[in-house]
């Protein structure tokens, strides 16, 4: 699962997701605006980017589509009542735009009020932290990002699959810039991936 950052983030390529088929993605929004993306992982928390501090205050907007419209059927928005970064993420430093330098970049959401779960809200389990995720493995990925260079962010959710490559290569192109506790390494076929610019 790769944690959205700010909107220059993106799927390239990749296909418009099946309306509310994610139903754990949340939009996080600043004046009506989506800023960076998270997920729903229980009633009351959001998981994000510990960078999207930079953008408080915060609006988290979950089942959505179409971040564009108000879909009164489904969209839930929802204040935040406290932003916990990890421990380590170096907050006084914001902005850090440096993503070589930008370690520990995690963050909860705690909501004002529990997510009212239904078809297109519902919580993302995450895995064990015990879990490896081989080389090789098909992963997929959604958010509102910038699909095309050059343009702006999506207004609808995309999603793309990417195979996660051998670490090694990622090591050798980032040498002492490599986390492998924050960083994952995806093959991409030149059309569809994902590139993540904070």
């Amino acid at each position: 699962m790769l944690i959205s950052g700010a909107v220059q983030s993106g799927i390239f390529g990749g296909r418009m997701a099946k309306p509310h088929s994610r139903p754990y993605m949340a939009s996080l929004q600043n004046g009506g605006q989506h800023v960076c993306g998270g997920v729903l992982i229980s009633k009351d928390f959001v998981l994000t980017a510990a960078h999207c501090l930079n953008y408080r205050p915060l609006t988290v907007v979950l089942g959505a589509h179409n971040i564009s419209k108000k879909e009164y059927t489904h969209q839930q928005h929802i204040g935040i009542c406290v932003y916990i970064p990890h421990p380590n993420y170096p907050e006084e430093k914001l902005p850090n735009t440096d993503p070589r330098t930008r370690e520990h970049d995690i963050m909860l959401l705690k909501l004002k009020t529990n997510a009212q779960l239904n078809e297109a809200v519902k919580v993302l389990e995450l895995p064990r932290n015990t879990e490896k995720i081989p080389q090789g493995a098909m992963c997929e990925v959604a958010g509102w990002g910038v699909r095309v260079p050059g343009q702006g962010a999506e207004s609808v959710l995309y999603e793309s699959t990417v195979t996660l490559d051998d670490v090694k290569k990622c090591k050798r192109a980032w040498k002492k810039y490599f986390n492998p506790f924050q960083m994952t390494c995806s093959k991409s076929d030149g059309k569809d991936g994902v590139c993540q610019v904070i």
